[in-house]
């Protein structure tokens, strides 16, 4: 589905205002327009990594990196809102569902998947993600006394969206068009004289949409669930280590959105904290849309399961033809902090991607007395893991086991005018993993210097 036929699924409700689809519960508080990078840049949280470039390692590396890459982020700005809609909608359709309950849910979806070789590539490209170039154990750790001091109020995080406001707005907006409904409705009827039978048959009809109408105004004048504000959750992350499969997609997404949201964006805002999973699958739901998974629709049907569970802390919105808008209301009230989380994880993605392709290769093999190099200059490799792989293997062919290496990593170089960005692969266990760029430039920049060493840099000469 094309992001033009998305848009097109947002309609004018006329003052200003938009629905998904048309449907009056459906109430879309705000254009896409508004997730513009400078919103981007302005929000608590980026400014807070930019505060904090340290504990935030990699991921200040990787934001900072990607700002500079205008078109790549405007794309994600202005996708991952109507992503968001799209999967609200399907989470909504999910709660709402009268044929499956519960785990039920997850287990239709399941049904129609299919883990092909695309999801494969998808599931070990966010296994690096979670474990190397975001590392987020790592993080977490590195980050453990900065968000000690947001709890302590001596780091600022503080968000001026008011989800409960926002609520409201939703509520507010329902409220208006069914009275607006009943009031059309009364007249309508009002209007209606003599006894045919045509005429007892339209009153009727009219009648049962003034009840209807009715008690969805009553449902909406019921009031909002209260809640009390968010305070940063701490966790220990280990790595993820496993066989490809659609549920570790979930499982990492998952604790990468888990992170982003409990740790940092819903610090201080008011959150029923038992369905921070719900938010958290609808962040996966948007990534693995945008990165073509159809485990997109495993994790809304998750999401669903989740605020189903626990639908009492979620306000009672329904259509007049009793359609309900709890879950579609709830997630608009939160849909900044979730567009962010998913926009965040998005740009980390395609930084990832931007990894991948090398002008200069280098195989370092760390021994004391001989180490060993070897460079190749392979313009738009299509699979520098396959080249590192290649290179690695040749060296030890040639070595023919005289020496043995306590290290070997292999490290690439990305060349645009002046600019240099750094990627590579670590040998050192069984299954070669991605470094991320710090990284990859650390472990250059220790080869040269232990080994006293002047790599020429984005050429080659001989050493």
């Amino acid at each position: 589905m094309t992001i033009t036929s998305l848009q097109q699924k947002v309609r004018s409700a006329g003052s200003g205002k938009a629905t998904w689809l048309g449907k009056q519960a459906l109430t879309v508080l705000e254009e896409s327009a508004i997730y513009s990078q400078e919103w981007f840049n302005n929000s608590p949280f980026v400014k807070l990594i930019k505060e904090n470039q340290g504990p935030f390692g990699e991921l200040f590396a990787i934001i900072d990196k990607m700002q500079t890459n205008s078109e790549k982020i405007a794309k994600i700005l202005g996708t991952t809102p109507y992503l968001f809609l799209e999967s609200c909608y399907g989470i909504n359709k999910a709660f709402n569902s009268r044929i499956h309950k519960g785990t039920q849910l997850e287990t239709a979806a399941r049904k129609k998947f299919a883990f092909d070789n695309n999801e494969q590539q998808i599931c070990q490209e966010l296994m690096q993600i979670y474990n190397q170039d975001l590392n987020l154990p790592k993080l977490n750790q590195d980050t453990q006394e900065l968000r000690a001091a947001i709890i302590r109020g001596e780091a600022n995080l503080q968000s001026n969206i008011d989800p409960m406001e926002r609520l409201n707005i939703v509520r507010e907006d329902l409220l208006g068009k069914l009275t607006d409904q009943k009031t059309g409705l009364l007249k309508e009827i009002a209007n209606i004289t003599g006894t045919t039978t045509e005429t007892r048959r339209v009153r009727n009809s009219l009648n049962r949409r003034l009840r209807n109408t009715q008690n969805a105004l009553n449902s909406a004048t019921a009031g909002l669930p209260t809640f009390g504000t968010t305070t940063v959750i701490s966790t220990n992350l280990a790595p993820i280590v496993a066989t490809p499969a659609i549920d570790i997609s979930i499982q990492v997404l998952n604790r990468i959105a888990n992170w982003l949201l409990g740790s940092f964006l819903l610090n201080g805002i008011k959150f029923p904290i038992e369905v921070l999973g719900g938010l958290s699958s609808t962040v996966t739901s948007i990534v693995l849309k945008s990165l073509g998974s159809d485990g997109a629709e495993i994790a809304r049907y998750t999401a669903a399961g989740v605020l189903a569970q626990f639908r009492n802390l979620l306000p009672t919105l329904f259509s007049s033809t009793g359609m309900a808008a709890q879950a579609w209301g709830f997630l608009m009230a939160y849909a900044p902090f979730i567009i962010l989380a998913a926009i965040i994880i998005l740009l980390i993605c395609e930084y990832n991607k931007k990894l991948k392709l090398f002008d200069h290769h280098y195989l370092l093999a760390f021994n004391d007395e001989y180490p060993g190099l070897v460079y190749a200059s392979i313009l738009d490799s299509d699979d520098a893991m396959e080249e590192f792989t290649k290179m690695r293997k040749d060296l030890l062919e040639l070595v023919d086991k005289q020496v043995e290496y306590s290290q070997i990593f292999g490290i690439g170089i990305k060349v645009k005018g002046k600019e240099k960005s750094f990627g590579g692969v670590d040998f050192n266990s069984e299954t070669p993993v991605r470094l991320g760029e710090g990284k990859a430039e650390s472990i250059l920049e220790e080869f040269k210097a232990k080994y006293e060493l002047k790599i020429p840099i984005g050429s080659w000469k001989e050493v």
